[in-house]
């Protein structure tokens, strides 16, 4: 036995990996497919942009570039992950760097599917109290008010983090975004999403005797129930 080589895990384990940072590793392996299918249709998009829309003459009209350049990286980048799996990775040493490495690529890829490149988006809250914009597939942010910068995956963790709540169990989780987010979401949407790999659950602790209870982050579900609209909305 030895210790998982994902930063701050230290699970014991036989490989590089233990079995949950393996589970994990699998799950956004498991997002990758439909991600390249999504940036394709970014990356191919000929609509018309107005380039006045951050300045200059608003009835000039231009095509834009044949293919978006930064979601062709992106999409070429995420291909050598297609078809991977997570338990025969956890044998590389270096298997610890690779779900953090694969984490990054599809961030960056959720920002810039279908938006414009220009679309400017509220990302955060500075320690000052202003409000933190930025474009799509913009990395460094930088506050308007006191010049801060900022990382825009830390600020995109700590979001997350606010909006993902306690876990719980299935029924529970729906109550609460019905409740607090006034959206209906079935029972049978989550097990889909388990099934298809878009929803990780935690296991509860068994108490006494019984089958551990699968609970979910309210935050985690919300995400993915967004995700899926915005799917059935595209043509």
């Amino acid at each position: 036995m030895t210790a998982c080589t994902t930063t701050d895990c230290q699970n014991p384990t036989e490989t590089y990996l233990c079995s949950q940072c393996v589970s994990d590793l699998q799950q956004w392996i498991d997002k990758v497919p439909d991600l390249i299918e999504e940036l394709f249709t970014t990356m191919a998009r000929q609509d018309q942009v107005r380039t006045g829309r951050n300045g200059g003459n608003g009835g000039d009209i231009h095509a834009p570039m044949p293919i978006r350049a930064d979601a062709a990286e992106l999409r070429q980048a995420l291909h050598i992950w297609v078809k991977q799996d997570a338990g025969q990775l956890a044998h590389d040493q270096h298997a610890g760097n690779f779900l953090p490495m694969l984490r990054d690529l599809i961030k960056r890829a959720e920002r810039i599917i279908d938006l414009p490149p220009d679309e400017t988006i509220i990302v955060g809250t500075c320690q000052c109290g202003a409000k933190l914009t930025a474009k799509i597939d913009q990395h460094d942010v930088p506050c308007t008010e006191c010049d801060t910068v900022y990382d825009r995956n830390t600020l995109d963790d700590h979001l997350r983090q606010l909006v993902r709540g306690e876990p719980m169990r299935p029924r529970q989780a729906i109550e609460h975004l019905r409740r607090n987010a006034n959206v209906s979401i079935k029972i049978k949407d989550i097990k889909n999403w388990v099934q298809l790999g878009h929803l990780g659950y935690v296991l509860e602790r068994v108490v006494n005797a019984g089958a551990p209870v699968r609970a979910y982050f309210p935050g985690d579900v919300l995400n993915i129930h967004h995700q899926m609209k915005d799917r059935r909305r595209r043509p």
